[in-house]
């Protein structure tokens, strides 16, 4: 009798032990599944592993991982490819930073959810064909019930490893991660990158604040200086070299509504690769609602330009010119922009190249412009003594002077250089220029140059005479002493 039952548990035992052996390798060998997080598709899968660790995989550039949990199992995430319709769409969205990164948490969430109940399921039916295959000479009604415990043996199994791999699961623990392959550069770019973010955060809650505060400011200094009567003038914001930054685009409509701007003159590098994407973003100039024209830079694109054509209030200037409010502008693009060469610098070669051709244009034009705008400054060489005024951008250095009685005016960087901020710890300040013109004829009265630096919260605002204000007597451009700095603190 005691044999028997001997053999009975020895029979049940092995049946167990083979339940969950079987359960075990089908997890590792079909467990693979793959979810959609926002505009990103990723494969989950799970390994045997001393340690609790997570490991993604973002081909080409190499892998993250962390020791995220206490269960023996390796989490293998890996970016399958990128959904440019949910990128776009995301782009589109006005989500803060914080409402991101809480709904990809929540869907990352479901989707390991979803991947624990699927491996439960391979577990069971693992389990199950191999209590029939053992069993196959028996009475199924009679090996039944071991079968049935052999299969819940390896769901509790797999649930307890599951259970404790979720439940211990410390997110935190990405915060010193491993990286291999191109990302082992990666820690200083992430610390640079998220520092640059929380003051983005903080001085994106605060532009329109600034341009309040600025255009206060303004009030001031008019009424300091009522010499300069700006009634009946055309405003015209100029601003460069944008690159993605939001905060820019913010800063451009706050300035042109507190102002009172009748357009705006952009004169390239809104973008920063020319992409599809990137244009979803740039499409938000229509919030303006003023006209915008736009002179494609080395950093935008055909792509970026088409995108930027669907736009009702944007006008896209490509060798081509347009009239608002009596004012001429001409728009010379930077070469690059025609190509999928985004980002190219010039060679001195080229930058002979490029002048000589914009010179060439300018002589032919029907019309001499009031306003020649271009991206590279470098390029204006050929038409300094012939034109009235030259905008441009590229330099990221704001700056106004005339040689052979032509103005050259750079807005600097309205972005504060986008992602290259990233690069300088103390980070470029955001710098855009508004423009005064008198009617009937055109001509440039003054220009102020505005400065905001985004982690002193403060503002430079400096106004440069031309011609007919009251410093008529001169003919050099004249700036005005009453340029001061102040700061903008919260509660102002």
């Amino acid at each position: 009798m005691g044999q028997v039952i001997l053999r009975f548990f020895h029979s049940v035992f092995f049946l167990i032990l083979a339940a969950i052996v079987s359960a075990l390798l089908a997890v590792i060998l079909l467990g693979q599944a793959t979810y959609r997080v926002d505009g990103l598709t990723v494969s989950l899968n799970v390994a045997p592993s001393l340690k609790g660790i997570t490991e993604v995989d973002i081909p080409p550039v190499g892998t993250i991982s962390a020791k995220t949990h206490k269960a023996p199992v390796k989490l293998e995430v890996g970016v399958v490819r990128m959904s440019l319709g949910g990128l776009k769409k995301l782009a589109d969205s006005s989500v803060t930073k914080r409402e991101l990164f809480s709904r990809a948490e929540q869907q990352a969430t479901t989707a390991v959810k979803l991947f624990i109940l699927k491996l439960l399921l391979i577990a069971a039916a693992a389990a199950l064909l191999t209590g029939l295959a053992l069993k196959a000479d028996r009475n199924i009604f009679k090996v039944w019930p071991r079968i049935l415990l052999g299969i819940l043996s390896a769901v509790l199994v797999v649930g307890a490893l599951m259970a404790a791999t979720y439940f211990t699961f410390d997110y935190q623990a990405f915060r010193s991660p491993k990286y291999t392959g191109a990302l082992t550069a990666a820690p200083w770019l992430i610390s640079n990158i998220e520092d640059k973010l929380n003051t983005l955060d903080t001085f994106r809650g605060e532009v329109k604040k600034i341009a309040t505060n600025l255009s206060n400011f303004y009030t001031q200094v008019e009424n300091l200086d009522p010499g300069f009567n700006t009634d009946g003038m055309i405003r015209v914001v100029h601003v460069s070299d944008i690159h993605n930054n939001p905060v820019g685009l913010q800063l451009v409509k706050q300035v042109a509504k507190e102002f009172h701007a009748d357009f705006v003159i952009d004169t390239g590098d809104i973008t920063d690769f020319g992409t599809p994407i990137e244009a979803r973003m740039a499409a938000k100039v229509k919030e303006l609602n003023i006209p915008y024209v736009f002179v494609p830079g080395n950093h935008d694109s055909p792509q970026l330009m088409e995108e930027m054509k669907k736009i009702d209030n944007v006008k896209v200037l490509d060798n081509s010119s347009v009239t608002i409010d009596g004012i001429n502008i001409f728009g010379y693009p930077d070469p690059f922009s025609a190509t999928a060469l985004t980002q190219q610098s010039q060679s001195s070669d080229m930058t002979a190249k490029y002048s000589a051709d914009l010179r060439s244009i300018y002589k032919k034009l029907p019309k001499k412009p009031d306003i020649v705008a271009i991206h590279n400054p470098q390029d204006a060489a050929g038409i300094v003594g012939r034109a009235k005024l030259v905008l441009s951008g590229h330099t990221h250095k704001s700056l106004i002077m005339e040689k052979k009685k032509t103005i050259l005016e750079n807005a600097g960087t309205t972005g504060a250089a986008g992602l290259r901020n990233f690069k300088v710890r103390a980070g470029a300040p955001y710098t855009l220029k508004l423009l005064y013109f008198q009617k009937d004829p055109v001509k440039l009265v003054a220009i102020d140059s505005i400065t905001i630096r985004g982690v002193q919260r403060e503002f430079v605002l400096e106004r440069t005479y031309f011609g007919t204000s009251k410093k008529d007597s001169s003919k050099e451009p004249t700036k005005n002493p009453l340029s001061m700095s102040v700061g903008i603190n919260a509660g102002h």
